[in-house]
C-alpha cells in the first residue's frame, strides 16, 4: 500500500469514528433535551439595552437572535444538480454574546478581532489588480458592533461551511447612535479536513478569488462573488437575511456562474435560543443542525460522484491556486487579505 492509499484510508477511519462520536454524544443528549423542552419553558433573559442595540425590533435578549429560512445550492456545470434544506442560523453580538456562545471554542473571530481585520484590509485605492463586482468597502473606521451570523456547536460538534462576520459604523454622534453596514468577514471551512480562510468583502457585491479547497468536486481555478444584505436596515421590515456566494469559472459557463448558492431567512418567532432548547417545533424542525448539515453535505458529495462529476484532491500547497492542504501563512493574493488556518493534524493534513 501506498504513503497516498494509507493517508486516504486513515481519512477515511477518521471520519468514521468522528461521525460515530457525533452520533454517541446526541445519544446522551437526548435525555437531557427531552427532559428541557418537557419541563422548562424556554425563556430568554432581558439585558438592558445597550449603545450597540440595533434600530429595529431586536428582541431583548442575551447577545443573540435566530434566523429561521432555507439553503439553495444549485450547480450548472458539468452537470446539473440542485438541493435546498430548511436552516435557523444565529445571528450573535460578538461585543456582548450570549452566555451559550464562546467564540475561542468554536475558533471564531471576536469583535475586536474583526474590526482590527476590517481596518488593516488594504483601500480599493491601493488595489488596482483586485477583480470585484463593486468598489470594496475597506475603510479603517468600523468602529461600531459586529456581529456573526453562524451556525451554533451542537452536541459538541460544529458544522459551518460558512459564517459571516457584520462590521458596522456610526454614522451619527447623537442619541440615536445610528448604524451603517461598513464591510462583512466571511469565514469559509472545508470537510472533512477543517481548514478555514477568513477574508473581509464588500456586502453590496464583492468577487474575489478562490481561496481554499472547499469540495474535491470543483477545481481551484473559480472566483467567488459574494452578496450578503443588512439585518439592521431600518427599512427592512421583515428583518430578512439573504447571502448569496456564486462560483465564476474561465472554462465552466463563462459569463455567468456555474454553480450558486443562497441563505433566504427571516427572524425566528419562536424563543431565541439554541435549536435543541427553544421548544418542540424547532428541536424537532431544526435540532442537532450540524448533524444534519453533514449528512445533506456527505449524501449531495455521493449523489455528485453517482453523476461522474470529477474528482479533485486538495493542493498540496496554498501556491497553486489556495487552500486545501499543506502549511498555510496568513497573507495578500491580489492584495486582499486572506487568513488560513490549517487542518488540526493527522490524517487531515
Amino acid at each position: 500500500m501506498s504513503q497516498h492509499q494509507l493517508k486516504l484510508l486513515s481519512q477515511a477511519i477518521a471520519l468514521l469514528f468522528s461521525i460515530a462520536l457525533a452520533i454517541t454524544r446526541c445519544i446522551l443528549l437526548i435525555p437531557t433535551i427531552i427532559y428541557h423542552n418537557l419541563f422548562k419553558q424556554p425563556t430568554t433573559t432581558t439585558t438592558t439595552t445597550t449603545t450597540t442595540t440595533p434600530p429595529f425590533p431586536w428582541p431583548k435578549t442575551t447577545g443573540a437572535v435566530f434566523y429561521e429560512g432555507t439553503v439553495f445550492h444549485s450547480r450548472k456545470r458539468p452537470t446539473h444538480h440542485s438541493f435546498s434544506y430548511p436552516v435557523r442560523m444565529a445571528f450573535i453580538d460578538l461585543d456582548h454574546p450570549p452566555h451559550w456562545f464562546n467564540p475561542s471554542h468554536d475558533h471564531h473571530l471576536t469583535a475586536s478581532q474583526a474590526r482590527a481585520m476590517i481596518q488593516s484590509t488594504p483601500t480599493a485605492a491601493d488595489d488596482s489588480s483586485t477583480n470585484t463586482a463593486t468598489t470594496p468597502s475597506t475603510t479603517s473606521t468600523s468602529s461600531g458592533p459586529v456581529y456573526l451570523l453562524t451556525n451554533p456547536t451542537s452536541a459538541g460538534y460544529i458544522q459551518n461551511p460558512i459564517s459571516v462576520y457584520y462590521c458596522y459604523k456610526y454614522t451619527s454622534n447623537d442619541s440615536n447612535n445610528k448604524l451603517k453596514l461598513d464591510a462583512c468577514i466571511a469565514e469559509v471551512t472545508n470537510t472533512p479536513w477543517g481548514e478555514r480562510v477568513t477574508f473581509p468583502f464588500n456586502p453590496q457585491g464583492d468577487r474575489v478569488p478562490k481561496s481554499l479547497h472547499v469540495s474535491p468536486l470543483m477545481d481551484m481555478k473559480s472566483d467567488w462573488e459574494l452578496h450578503a444584505s443588512d439585518p439592521l436596515d431600518t427599512s427592512n421590515s421583515s428583518s430578512k437575511v439573504f447571502l448569496s456566494v456564486m462560483c465564476h469559472h474561465p472554462q465552466l459557463a463563462r459569463g455567468s456562474p456555474f454553480f450558486v448558492a443562497t441563505l433566504d431567512a427571516k427572524m425566528s418567532q419562536g424563543p431565541h435560543l439554541p435549536n435543541e432548547i427553544a421548544g418542540w417545533r424547532i428541536l424537532l424542525k431544526y435540532g442537532f443542525q450540524p448533524h444534519r448539515l453533514a449528512v445533506w453535505i456527505y449524501w449531495h458529495a455521493i449523489v455528485l460522484l453517482w453523476k461522474k462529476v470529477p474528482f479533485y484532491g486538495p493542493p498540496s500547497c496554498l501556491g497553486g491556486g489556495g487552500g486545501g492542504g499543506g502549511k498555510r501563512k496568513e497573507g495578500n493574493r491580489r492584495r486582499r487579505r486572506f487568513v488560513w488556518r490549517q487542518a488540526s493534524g493527522w490524517p487531515w493534513r
